[in-house]
């Protein structure tokens, strides 16, 4: 079974590395990580990069500037991979 990981994240750079750090220690990873930036800067790219560079997954940076977390959420499950 594949599985696929969606994080929405909104400026919160402490956060989001400790979840990305909490996933891929888990001794069975997803698939993939989608990390939704859904800050119109897209502030979380480089984070995204550098756990991407130290993952056993894949990892992809997808920028959704629309505000709110359902545009988030829609743009992570469009790019999602797994069922």
């Amino acid at each position: 079974m594949s599985v696929s990981v969606i994080l929405p994240t909104y400026r919160r750079p402490d956060g989001l590395r400790n979840a990305l750090s909490s996933l891929m220690a888990q001794s069975r990873q997803p698939d993939e990580i989608i990390v939704v930036d859904n800050d119109p800067d897209g502030s979380a790219r480089n984070g995204v990069a550098n756990a991407s560079a130290v993952a056993r997954c894949t990892v992809h940076y997808i920028h959704e500037p629309r505000a709110g977390v359902a545009n988030a959420r829609n743009a992570g499950w469009a790019a999602a991979t797994g069922p």
